[in-house]
């Protein structure tokens, strides 16, 4: 069981991968902090990650 207190909107997800994988908090940092690098501020993919623009 991980901690949930500290988890809110887009952790959820990572929270829930985390716990069905029982991968090690490290990893679950390093996967949100590579999918937040896929994000602008405002959440949304950015652009140059799609083909078709």
């Amino acid at each position: 069981m991980g901690n949930l207190v500290s988890a809110s909107g887009q952790n959820l997800a990572t929270v829930a991968v985390s716990n069905y994988m029982s991968i090690t908090k490290n990893q679950v940092v390093q996967i949100r902090n590579e999918v937040l690098a896929l994000t602008n501020q405002e959440g949304k993919i950015r652009r140059h990650f799609f083909a078709i623009a």
